[in-house]
């Protein structure tokens, strides 16, 4: 399987964290405060712009700051974490992990990471 990068680079070297556009939505309105990924290069306490896409330019007045990040089992994630990730269950969760990754694995090792929106 292809790896694909979870961070990229503005020109100027400013680093930038992709989500889908309903994921970006879930942050503006202040229901998405996590994320999970399968890589981690973020630091906690430095501030990301946020990019709507693979490919697409970074949504310029919208930064996320990184405010902690652990290591889980996928399987693992509670019922406030999954509220904090933007949905009412774990299967809601379990089912947009398996559309974005194309699969759903809960024995995998996941960066969980919380953040909040730069105003």
């Amino acid at each position: 399987m292809k790896e694909i990068p979870e961070m990229q680079l503005y020109n100027n070297g400013e680093i930038k964290m992709i989500f889908s556009k309903d994921h970006i939505e879930k942050i503006r309105d202040g229901t998405k405060t996590q994320t999970r990924r399968l890589k981690s290069n973020y630091k906690i306490g430095q501030n990301y712009a946020v990019q709507p896409g693979r490919g697409k330019r970074a949504i310029p007045d919208m930064r996320i700051e990184i405010l902690d990040i652990w290591q889980e089992k996928l399987g693992e994630i509670s019922e406030e974490d999954c509220r904090e990730e933007g949905y009412g269950s774990r299967e809601d969760y379990r089912e947009v992990w398996a559309k974005i990754n194309k699969k759903y694995e809960p024995d995998q090792v996941v960066y969980a990471i919380k953040f909040r929106m730069c105003r």
